[in-house]
């Protein structure tokens, strides 16, 4: 996709709908910044000293997410959220049970 055609996009786009598209433009950052930064996400982690945190962008990548709302679920306490000083990610460990516990209807 080009400039001109987001442009295009963004001018064809009602007011009203302009936020459901920045939200969906937001997710797909977020998704291309995770393809960026981590080339290797089908292969995950699995020693017990490889539970590392993962940036906030790549968590909302994974769950397909804008990074906005990805951050709202942990200030609300709906992802399991760790502070590395100020910067906040999940725990790779805890995000993949986050997405098994709502695979099987769980609250998450």
């Amino acid at each position: 996709m080009t400039r001109e055609d987001l442009r295009g996009l963004v001018d064809g786009v009602a007011p009203e709908a302009l936020p459901d598209l920045i939200g969906d433009l937001e997710a797909a950052k977020a998704r291309a910044l995770v393809r960026l930064t981590a080339p290797s996400l089908a292969a995950p982690r699995t020693a017990a000293g490889d539970d590392h945190v993962l940036p906030m962008p790549e968590v909302a990548g994974r769950l397909g997410l804008s990074l906005y709302t990805a951050r709202e679920m942990g200030r609300r306490g709906e992802l399991p959220v760790t502070k590395l000083g100020r910067r906040v990610g999940v725990r790779e460990s805890s995000l993949r049970a986050f997405l098994e516990r709502r695979e099987h209807g769980g609250r998450a």
